[in-house]
């Protein structure tokens, strides 16, 4: 069990993807900080994130399936969907499709096992974003509206927000400016 709460790890994930660098230098101040085996696992799945944003995806896919193996061990389902979401978007960097779909149905089913509403809204938009690259719009959208349909009132705002971008940038791609421009506004607002 983590003791860092939802809140913080969506703070420390901002930084990773925003301030890659940044959060690297200070990660082993943060492994001081939170010496639970459950907490070193998230840290360790930022800094793969952080070093995907900086486009080492064979570094950042090495950590990841090593953090894989601990997280499948000591049954941390958050983890194990995070890494999958993770391993997924690696592959689709390296356009190794074949690989990516399996990652993104093992990070579902951690998800729905945990009874995560954002999480499974998460991995659904990355289900989206996979048939947005294949062009294919009827599971894009699917995928997509199945992600709104799984948030709720308490939903991380994070979340809510993704949705609402991964929808407005999904009409766009498909040339649909006039449905994309609402999803973008309430993405502003």
């Amino acid at each position: 069990m983590t003791s860092m709460s939802r809140q913080l790890w969506y703070d420390f994930e901002q930084m990773a993807v925003r301030q890659p660098q940044r959060f690297l230098q200070e990660l082993d101040g943060l492994y001081g900080q939170y010496p639970n085996p459950a907490d070193a696992r998230q840290l360790t799945l930022l800094k793969a994130k952080a070093l995907k944003v900086m486009h080492d995806d064979s570094a950042a896919e090495a950590i990841t399936l090593q953090l894989l193996e601990e997280a499948i061990e000591a049954n941390d389902l958050f983890c194990t969907a995070q890494s999958n979401i993770l391993l997924s978007r690696c592959y689709a960097g390296q356009d190794l499709s074949a690989r990516e779909r399996p990652c993104l149905d093992v990070a579902l089913t951690a998800a729905r096992q945990a009874k995560d509403d954002d999480l499974i809204a998460e991995v659904l938009c990355q289900y989206a974003a996979f048939y947005l690259r294949k062009r294919d719009r009827a599971l894009t959208f699917n995928y997509l509206e199945r992600a709104q349909k799984q948030l709720s009132a308490d939903s991380d705002p994070a979340i809510r927000l993704k949705v609402l971008i991964d929808t407005g940038t999904a009409y766009y791609n498909f040339q649909q400016y006039e449905k994309a421009l609402p999803y973008i506004s309430s993405a502003i607002e």
